[in-house]
């Protein structure tokens, strides 16, 4: 049986996908990776090279929104949750 994340959740998948990134022993080069994500597809490397702690269909809606249009305000979530718990 399939799972799927509602794209309101979002913001909470953020916040906890920052986290997970920020507790990384890896993380402060995730954040300065993130910061320099000048593309989607740059962004999207980065996420899909990390470890989220979500499970598939929480990291999709995830990849989904970063690789869209709004792609930076998902970049300035995930950093903004990740820059708070460094």
């Amino acid at each position: 049986m399939a799972h799927r994340v509602d794209e309101r959740h979002l913001t909470g998948l953020l916040g906890t996908a920052g986290k997970a990134i920020a507790a990384m022993p890896e993380g402060k080069r995730v954040v300065q990776q993130l910061k320099v994500a000048k593309t989607s597809e740059d962004l999207l490397f980065v996420l899909r090279s990390a470890d989220l702690s979500l499970a598939d269909p929480a990291r999709d809606v995830i990849t989904r929104a970063a690789g869209g249009t709004e792609w930076k305000d998902v970049r300035a979530t995930l950093l903004r949750s990740a820059e708070l718990q460094l």
